[in-house]
């Protein structure tokens, strides 16, 4: 709370009416502790506005216990519960702890009292107690100098109930009076908490209803917290046997209507392979799938996940399949491979037969020029670009038809058909070679 009150934009939310119920609230902690038993009560020794934690709804929990000290009842026991440390020095927080407590080391209702008291300054001032010798605190400026609070009432808790404001001050006073004539019951000061905050600070309907508002939020984010962090099953109906099951097997295009249970799942996968394995078709289908598992629902296309397989089959079904999708990749190896050697086979088919056709060719031309040879024993070769064989026409003279029309309206060439390089002169041609060119 103290962060609160030095804060002016949280402190504005803390108005009157809220810190009146505050107030309130914290008193009914006190006085839980001095009464729940009469016989040995039990004293926190450390309340302070730090030590008040506002939840929602500015629902204020008294904390940091770790002063509190059980008094036993000197009636019952031979000694008297002690309140001090091993040193012999009092416990709790300079500016909060009562004069009389300090001086005497004798910690009691009224001790706690007088700290509540300086927390009631704090309400209504929106000051905090300061712990510093040299700065005058809440208790010297409104207690031993008997300054009114009035004019100095926190002005970022809106418009004070006068009425509520003077008797709140009342109070405080009453809390912080010399030991002898301070109030000695937290009881009797809860009762005039709960009487302020009965007649001035009642909750309008408006603020009930956001109250509730806010209690029923915190309820469900309380719920969420402790919920656990997986979400809820979701019952589907089995293809198989038609239960409503939370587990088994979806194929993904449709989960929940293509659903298959735990139960079911295992043995449908189990028949789904023994027919891979005892049908050719239905082999050539799982190849075609690449080893996957298709949906059982009639129509669908989709396949099983491995990881959906995984989460629902036992592990000796799981490697079944395994296998066979094993025995698929095998399979297309093996297919890649047969394919690769038909195209190498037919490509060497095709290298040998252009071989036997370049030699047929070989061959061929061999034979002709061995029969143009023997056919034309008189036959030259070009001395220009050494193209033969050229065949004189009729005789050896190669200029006496040289020129000569033909009856089909030609004329007679004895030059050279590659280059038209032409000569009378026998010894200029050189015979033949046997060569085609």
């Amino acid at each position: 709370m103290d962060q609160s009150l030095e804060d002016d934009a949280r402190a504005s939310d803390l108005t009157w009416k809220v810190r009146v119920r505050i107030a309130a609230a914290v008193a009914r902690a006190i006085n839980y502790l001095h009464c729940h038993d009469e016989k040995s009560p039990t004293f926190h020794r450390d309340i302070k506005s730090a030590n008040i934690v506002l939840f929602h709804g500015f629902v204020p929990k008294l904390i940091d216990c770790g002063l509190s000290k059980f008094i036993p009842d000197p009636a019952t026991t031979h000694h008297l519960g002690s309140i001090m440390n091993t040193k012999g020095m009092a416990l709790g927080t300079p500016g909060y702890m009562c004069p009389t407590y300090i001086r005497k080391l004798q910690y009691d209702a009224k001790s706690e009292i007088y700290s509540f008291g300086i927390v009631l300054l704090e309400l209504l001032t929106g000051r905090l107690m300061s712990s510093r010798r040299d700065d005058q605190d809440l208790y010297d400026e409104y207690i031993e100098d008997m300054t009114p609070i009035g004019p100095d009432l926190d002005a970022r808790a809106g418009p004070w109930s006068v009425e509520c404001a003077q008797r709140l001050e009342a109070l405080a006073r009453e809390c912080l009076a010399p030991y002898k004539t301070r109030v000695s019951s937290m009881l009797t000061v809860l009762r005039r908490l709960v009487e302020l905050e009965k007649t001035y600070c009642a909750a309008s309907p408006e603020e009930i209803r956001m109250t509730q508002l806010v209690e029923d939020l915190q309820r469900q984010v309380d719920a969420l917290r402790c919920s656990p962090k997986q979400p809820a099953e979701i019952l589907r109906m089995c293809n198989i046997c038609f239960d409503q099951s939370a587990n088994g097997l979806g194929c993904g295009a449709g989960d929940v209507l293509h659903f298959i249970c735990a139960d079911c799942a295992p043995q449908e996968v189990q028949r789904i392979l023994n027919e891979i394995e005892a049908e050719a078709t239905q082999l050539a289908r799982h190849r075609a799938q690449g080893g996957r598992i298709q949906c059982v629902v009639p129509g669908c296309d989709a396949v099983y996940s491995e990881q959906a397989l995984a989460k629902v089959l036992p592990d000796a079904i799981f490697g079944h399949y395994r296998a066979a999708q094993d025995a698929v990749v095998e399979q297309r190896q093996y297919t890649y491979h047969q394919e690769r050697f038909q195209l190498e086979l037919e490509a060497a088919r095709a290298e040998f037969k252009r071989s036997n056709d370049l030699a047929r060719t070989r061959q061929d031309a061999a034979a002709t020029a061995e029969f143009m040879r023997r056919q034309f024993p008189n036959a030259v070769q070009c001395p220009r670009c050494g193209a033969g064989p050229v065949i004189p026409e009729n005789c050896y003279n190669l200029q006496t038809h040289h020129g000569e029309s033909t009856s089909g309206g030609g004329r007679i060439s004895n030059a050279c058909p590659s280059c038209q390089f032409f000569t009378p002169e026998r010894s200029v041609w050189a015979n033949w070679d046997g060569q085609m060119r």
